[in-house]
């Protein structure tokens, strides 16, 4: 669980309420921002249920009217059409604060967002999970927590990582300088140069290059 979109849903009143972060897409995030309160019943069942609506393999390019929904808890007392419907309901609001289609965005903290395309700057990430697809490019600075992925044909330079995991997929590739701690690895075909590296770990696995004089294949514009 999880996996962007990531939603709580409970009854107040007898309604059915949808909750979700604008920052991240943690459960347990959710559940403190909003101050919920997991009381179960006489069956031991929870009174608020995780969700996720997710694209088929993690392609979150497809249109959001072919995500699924998805949900490893289902009490009795629930109806979970009704469950899934306010889920979906809330879906479009979600990825207009959580995707980025395009334009060039500074993001810090604790943070989760889908980046499909733009020159994308993650400063000094604490947490959450940040996503990038497509020929999207990123700068990651700083990384203490969290996690930063690269996808399909996306770039990334990233630098004084002293924590949290950056990994990269597919034809992604990237350029790691100054690693002191966390982790970086490499899968499918991707390409890498490592530089300057005192501590952490940093791992080539699959068909993944460790490459000395990578060169982009589009211009980095960050």
């Amino acid at each position: 669980m999880c996996q962007p979109a990531s939603f709580i849903v409970t009854v107040i009143d007898g309604d059915y309420v949808c909750y979700w972060s604008e920052k991240t897409d943690s459960h347990n995030d959710i559940i403190n921002e909003f101050n919920l309160r997991d009381v179960t019943n006489i069956r031991n069942e929870p009174r608020l249920i995780p969700c996720e609506i997710v694209p088929p393999d993690n392609n979150y390019k497809l249109p959001i009217k072919k995500w699924i929904f998805q949900s490893d808890i289902k009490p009795s007392w629930a109806d979970m059409q009704k469950v899934e419907e306010i889920c979906h309901e809330q879906l479009k609001n979600w990825y207009k604060c959580h995707v980025i289609k395009k334009g060039k965005y500074t993001l810090k903290g604790n943070i989760s967002r889908i980046i499909l395309g733009g020159e994308i700057k993650i400063e000094n990430q604490t947490g959450g999970d940040c996503r990038f697809c497509g020929n999207s490019q990123g700068k990651v600075s700083g990384q203490t927590g969290g996690d930063c992925r690269f996808w399909d044909n996306s770039q990334g330079k990233v630098s004084g990582q002293t924590g949290g995991e950056c990994r990269f997929w597919d034809n992604s590739q990237g350029k790691v300088s100054g690693q002191i701690g966390g982790a970086c690895r490499f899968y499918g075909n991707s390409q890498g140069k490592v530089s300057g590296q005192t501590g952490g770990e940093c791992r080539f696995l699959g068909n993944s290059q460790e490459i000395n004089e990578l060169k982009f294949r589009v211009p980095m514009k960050i």
